[in-house]
């Protein structure tokens, strides 16, 4: 019981420690959006038209040849380059460039993490099950059961819940009928779908709206997805835009089996306390 307390804290520390330097924590503000005409490395500047009005503005940012957010460990993923589309953002007085759009790597990630858990809760019954027969296995203190049972039941969490991969974009078309299992995209093609809402909105699509399909595999089985607009490539591809399932899934690991201890606990102690005054 007391490693399984220790465990838990671990577990809940890490998802703190790792959830805040995310990059869909942050509120950047967009100053613009545009291509790079030209990159002054020497004067740590960088030059942007805006392709709608094809003005030009001159950046003095904080690194003018490397995307800030692709920062990976000590190294940057990512080299800047004239002609490159890219973000222009403020975070208070610092102004860096990045090709990643971090209100579509937002979107994404609200958008994974609501459909992580409404795959929990149509699930809840095998959840269930699982804390039940470790917590089971703590009380008794059996520990070659117990061991066993949390393997097990990590793995088969994990299972459940799914582990997201990264959104692959595939051929979109306009809806020509939804059905409970699939839509129909321009009158011949059949896609089924993991859910109806539309990644970018958040609200259902409709019949008569054009929409780009996304896909991600769990265990085995292609999921596929709508948006209503083309998401950002440098935001399907940032590891940070994803929801943190292992950190999520052995959250809710811990916390369920803790939650089936007391009233197991509790029974248990009961029927013991009546089996013996039913001997004497």
């Amino acid at each position: 019981m007391e490693k399984l307390k220790k465990l838990f804290f671990l577990v809940l520390l890490a998802a703190l420690s790792v959830s805040c330097s995310r990059m869909v924590s942050k509120d950047y503000e967009v100053m613009q959006h545009g291509t790079i005409t030209a990159i002054d490395s020497q004067n740590g500047c960088l030059s942007v038209r805006t392709p709608a009005t094809g003005a030009i503005q001159i950046w003095y940012v904080n690194n003018s040849f490397c995307d800030v957010l692709s920062l990976y460990v000590l190294a940057y993923d990512t080299r800047l380059n004239v002609g490159d589309t890219v973000y222009v953002y403020r975070d208070g007085s610092n102004i860096f460039a990045s090709k990643c759009s971090i209100a579509d790597a937002k979107d994404i990630n609200e958008f994974l993490c609501s459909y992580y858990w409404q795959n929990i809760a149509q699930n809840w019954y095998w959840f269930l099950l699982i804390f039940s027969i470790i917590a089971l296995c703590i009380i008794t203190k059996k520990e070659a059961a117990t061991l066993f049972a949390l393997v097990i039941g990590f793995s088969i969490t994990l299972g459940l819940t799914g582990l997201a991969n990264r959104l692959q974009p595939m051929p979109g078309g306009t809806i020509t009928e939804i059905t409970a299992d699939f839509v129909k995209l321009d009158s011949a093609r059949i896609a089924p779908y993991a859910a109806l809402e539309d990644i970018k909105t958040h609200k259902p699509v409709r019949v008569g709206q054009n929409v780009m399909l996304y896909s991600a595999e769990y265990f085995g089985n292609r999921k596929i997805f709508f948006s209503s607009q083309k998401l950002n490539n440098d935001a399907l591809t940032a590891p940070q835009t994803y929801p943190e399932v292992w950190l999520k899934s052995s959250l809710l690991f811990c916390i369920g089996i803790f939650v089936m201890l007391i009233p197991l606990d509790f029974l248990i102690r009961w029927w013991n306390k009546r089996k013996q005054k039913s001997k004497n």
